[in-house]
């Protein structure tokens, strides 16, 4: 069963949306930075802006990649190699929840490279700033024991 990315309750009850523009960063293989765009029915639009740690030439990505529930899978190009994303989008369980601020996004990118073992890793994380800094009711409340005994 999938539920509209959108909703305010998404497929797995949390309290947060998932649309909204994302800022990126990425580290591994590949280093950089970018952007996201998660809107209902369109998917996840990435623009990422990367340089080979090694000192390689600037690349950049703009791919759409299908969302399906939390998650999201689909291949691009890099400086001419293959590229592969797996990502999803995580929100807080509940409004109660201080590990996680706002919502995130997190990818693993595969490309196909020429380096000894044929693959290069990078990690893409992301919040919408916007969402990150709101206060939610626990921040108003007299709660103190941060996070613990959310019942």
């Amino acid at each position: 069963m999938l539920a509209p990315v959108s909703d305010a309750k998404n497929s797995r009850g949390k309290p947060r949306k998932y649309d909204g523009k994302y800022t990126l960063t990425v580290a591994g293989y590949y280093t950089g930075t970018g952007s996201a765009v998660v809107a209902p029915g369109s998917g996840v639009h990435l623009t990422l802006n990367l340089v080979r740690e090694t000192g390689g030439k600037a690349s950049t990505v703009d791919v759409t990649l299908p969302l399906t529930g939390i998650r999201f899978v689909g291949d691009s190009t890099l400086a001419g190699n293959a590229a592969h994303f797996e990502g999803r989008l995580d929100a807080p369980d509940d409004d109660k929840e201080r590990t996680l601020r706002g919502v995130r996004l997190v990818c693993r990118m595969r490309v196909d490279t020429q380096t000894a073992d044929g693959m290069a890793y990078a990690s893409v994380i992301g919040f919408v700033p916007e969402l990150a800094s709101a206060r939610d009711a626990i921040d108003g409340g007299a709660d103190t024991n941060n996070g613990r005994g959310k019942d």
